[in-house]
């Protein structure tokens, strides 16, 4: 029987994405098919996001890894918002529904693998 997904999923609260982020990410999960064991964190200042490499709310992290890397250089602090580069070409603040639904089952892939 498969394991449900790990997903660290981090906010700041000053960013106005991170309720629909949670929104998304349960959409994501249902489209994939895959049930998840998410943990929500704020993060609240700037050591906190350093400490989890938080590139900027939210951020999901899936199975230990972050599978939007940002480009290089992207500052790791706490009062910052995301930004994501989609498969469609545009940005955003955040994946589209497909992106991270293809990222979950990535991820979920990878792990049940790992265990099997």
């Amino acid at each position: 029987m498969p394991e449900n997904l790990p997903v660290t999923y981090l906010f700041n609260e000053d960013c106005p994405s991170h309720e629909a982020g949670q929104e998304l990410l349960s959409a994501a999960a249902k489209a994939a098919g895959i049930s998840l064991d998410v943990t929500v964190v704020e993060v609240v200042d700037d050591d906190q996001a350093r400490e989890l490499n938080f590139h900027g709310s939210p951020t999901y992290i899936l199975a230990g890894e972050d599978p939007f890397p940002p480009p290089e250089g992207v500052a790791v602090m706490a009062q910052a918002c995301r930004v994501y580069a989609r498969s469609d070409s545009r940005m955003g603040p955040l994946p589209s529904l497909e992106d991270l639904a293809t990222a979950l089952t990535t991820a979920h892939t990878r792990t049940q693998g790992a265990t099997a």
